[in-house]
């Protein structure tokens, strides 16, 4: 799955032009610690928050680190993600500073679940997933978001293969919302002509 991340990334990087002086970003794949008892559903959501990610911030002509060095590194740490004393924000530096990121991103689904509201005519799913985020700035340390929550929901009466899809795209609604704000900051900050 890494090797398949990392061909992703550099194939979505390559298509899209990155510039080669633009900031680089280590994402740290989804890590799902949800409950969730249907793995197939955990497996997905995990893809389709990595693959929300990796095309936003490649459009904005960030570089991705390479999935598996960052895979090399946080071996060299002995960093397990799903060991919550590693989601600590001197730990994600340090990561992020080995693999010569300007940020790093790392998130946690936490929550996963849906719902149903019989309507008139018909009935309506609400899905709705929690994500913790972790976003730093390697050199300053400065912390875009350390550890803070975004819940996201899908609901609606759209029609969907699988009703579990509601859920997917709540995941990428809660990631959305947070990092949205800082990529108008930074598309800012740009034109301003003032350093990434």
């Amino acid at each position: 799955m890494t090797c398949l991340l990392a061909t992703v990334a550099l194939a979505a990087q390559a298509q899209a032009g990155v510039d080669p002086t633009g900031p680089r970003v280590a994402i740290v794949p989804t890590v799902n610690l949800s409950g969730e008892s249907w793995n197939d559903l955990m497996t997905r959501q995990n893809e389709r928050i990595n693959g929300y990610l990796t095309t936003e911030f490649t459009k904005r002509n960030f570089r991705l680190v390479d999935a598996d060095e960052l895979a090399a590194a946080a071996r060299d740490m002995d960093l397990d993600w799903r060991d919550e004393e590693n989601h600590r924000r001197a730990v994600l530096l340090e990561l992020g500073r080995k693999v010569n990121a300007d940020y790093i991103y790392f998130n946690v689904v936490t929550f996963t679940d849906q719902k149903t509201h019989d309507r008139d005519n018909y009935t309506d799913r609400e899905g709705r997933t929690d994500v913790k985020i972790w976003f730093l700035e390697t050199k300053t340390e400065r912390a875009i978001y350390s550890a803070r929550t975004f819940v996201g929901r899908s609901g609606g009466m759209r029609v969907t293969l699988r009703p579990s899809d509601r859920q997917l795209q709540a995941g990428v609604n809660a990631v959305r919302d947070a990092i949205q704000p800082f990529f108008k900051e930074f598309a800012a900050r740009q034109s301003d002509g003032r350093m990434r």
